[in-house]
């Protein structure tokens, strides 16, 4: 979808796209913080463990996020 975006020029509205996504990632992280915090250490999951594939997709999106404002 996102390189159909490009393809079509429509850089823009994929930088869009883009930029939504990584923010409810990054809200999902922050959320996840929040309650494991009010949770008092009761959550034994190791961080990283948790969220490798969802930053992993963070750091795609980026990527392809420096690309699309290259074209713009």
């Amino acid at each position: 979808m996102i390189f159909g975006f490009i393809k079509n020029d429509e850089s823009k509205e994929a930088n869009e796209k883009l930029n939504v996504a990584l923010e409810v990632c990054s809200k999902f992280k922050d959320a996840y913080f929040e309650y494991k915090s009010k949770a008092k250490n009761q959550w034994k999951i190791t961080t990283n463990a948790l969220f490798v594939r969802l930053d992993s997709f963070s750091e795609r999106c980026q990527d392809i996020m420096h690309l699309t404002s290259t074209i713009l």
